[in-house]
């Protein structure tokens, strides 16, 4: 029993930390973060939290096996990695001779079968995850999306907003097929599933997208859906047709609560004579307010009524510092290769790393030093392909997956002289695949009877265009 609670405690570490790193800096970020959304300090909410997230709140994924040919160190790596990932567990949905093998309706399935499940239940559950078992192929609801290791986290987060909307309070990844661990990168693929596993470079920083559907899912699951408000009735409620929302009532005193998300282009400002609770789901904010700047695509859960939105111009805050370089950019993780280190006098609006390699995906340590009025208070990284991790001076200040790439400073962070700033960019896999693919390195296709696809025609990557990648900017400290 030790060693089940030991590995569950250490697969849950990381997902726990970043949870608490993110409720940390909402302490100290909250007041110049609604200043930033141009309100005016933060208020106190009172006693509204975030609901403990169970497991069932946390987004599960699809495991997608090939076969019966499953081994203790493949699931091993697979479960560990989905623990600290903030997973709350898998759906195995076999394909091929792994299909055949499940289905009682031809008799009783197979030992092999059987012995496969065993071992994927007893290592689920030491890593503290949920397990099911699918009998035979039947497409999965969730977030279902085409791109092979190349879906961006702004895209998987408005797909699982879509489903959100449309009345579901919970989303399973599409998923990733089950890879023996000494298979070559990517890894074995199936035309269906996003792909979203341990192989996929995004997996790195994955758990920021996570902690989002668990916050949301944590609401949902807590709170009862109002089945008399249509989404596009937002439209009326908040007088915005690029809002969208769904209603909630509260079990206990039966508060309205709105799920609203910003689907247009456009900033919008939602507002209400009476004081309302907004609660972030993206950071963890919560607090009391008259009105709220929504930025597009993003979203928030409203605790009051009475709402009504209108469109809200740029914030056109005084630039403090512009970080113009010289930048040291350093491969951390990825391949096929690591590339050089390079100095970039600054950075290209038009171009990022893969200007210098058209082949690699992974992760890259942007650097730069720059004085700065200290006063300044927020971080401005302009256009970013895909996630940014940023630390100031030493300090973690987070993530972001998606526009606006800003980050709150706290006070006493900056410096007049020497700031040093750090960027950790995590771009998708489109480029890498794009190389496996024209090369024929390691890629291992299969349709959904588990036959091996060598031409894959509807993974024609070798013909994809070069995606960008890295930090793009222009990097900017704002007053």
């Amino acid at each position: 029993m030790m060693k089940v609670a030991t590995k569950e405690a250490r697969g849950r570490k990381a997902f726990a930390a970043a949870i608490a790193a993110c409720a940390c800096s909402v302490c100290l970020f909250s007041a110049f973060a609604a200043d930033a959304e141009g309100f005016g300090a933060a208020e106190s909410a009172g006693a509204v939290f975030w609901p403990e997230p169970s497991r069932d709140a946390m987004p599960w994924a699809n495991n997608w096996w090939i076969s019966c040919d499953v081994d203790e160190p493949g699931l091993e790596y697979q479960f560990s990695e989905l623990a600290d990932k903030g997973f709350g567990g898998v759906r195995v949905v076999p394909l091929g001779e792994a299909a055949q093998a499940s289905r009682a309706d031809a008799g009783e399935p197979s030992a092999k079968w059987k012995e496969a499940c065993a071992l994927a239940e007893r290592k689920a559950r030491e890593y503290g995850l949920g397990i099911v078992f699918a009998a035979g192929f039947v497409p999965p609801p969730g977030v279902c999306c085409g791109g092979n290791s190349c879906e961006t986290p702004a895209q998987v987060k408005a797909d699982a907003d879509a489903i959100f909307l449309s009345g579901f309070a919970t989303v399973c990844y599409c998923g990733f097929c089950y890879s023996s661990i000494d298979a070559a990168w990517p890894g074995w693929s199936f035309s269906a599933p996003l792909e979203m596993g341990p192989r996929n470079p995004l997996w790195r920083e994955i758990g920021a997208v996570n902690a989002y559907l668990t916050r949301c899912q944590a609401m949902f699951l807590e709170w009862e859906r109002d089945d008399t408000f249509r989404p596009d009735a937002a439209e009326g409620a908040f007088g915005s047709a690029g809002v969208l929302a769904t209603r909630w009532r509260n079990k206990n005193d039966g508060k309205i609560m709105y799920f609203a998300v910003n689907t247009g282009e456009t900033p919008v400002e939602i507002r209400s004579d009476a004081p309302f609770t907004v609660m972030n789901p993206m950071s963890g904010m919560v607090r009391a307010t008259g009105r709220v700047r929504l930025e597009p695509k993003h979203s928030r859960f409203l605790i009051g009524d009475g709402f009504s939105a209108s469109e809200s111009g740029a914030l056109n805050l005084p630039v403090a510092a512009a970080v113009e370089g010289p930048w040291r950019v350093e491969p951390l993780q990825g391949g096929p290769a690591m590339p050089a280190v390079r100095i970039l006098k600054r950075l290209d609006s038009d171009a990022g790393w893969e200007a210098w390699d058209d082949s690699f995906s992974g992760t890259m340590l942007y650097s730069a030093v720059f004085d700065c009025d200290p006063e300044a208070r927020l971080l401005d990284l302009g256009d970013v392909r895909e996630i940014a991790r940023v630390r100031l001076n030493g300090l973690d200040l987070g993530v972001r997956f998606m526009k606006p790439y800003r980050f709150f400073l706290p006070p006493g962070l900056l410096k007049e002289k020497g700031n040093t700033l750090e960027v950790e960019v995590t771009g998708t896999g489109a480029n890498r695949l794009r190389w496996s693919a024209a090369t024929g390195a390691g890629l291992r296709h299969f349709t959904a009877a588990g036959a091996e696809k060598h031409d894959a025609p509807d993974l024609a990557a070798a013909a994809w265009r070069v995606s960008r990648s890295g930090l793009l900017g222009p990097v900017a400290v704002l007053k």
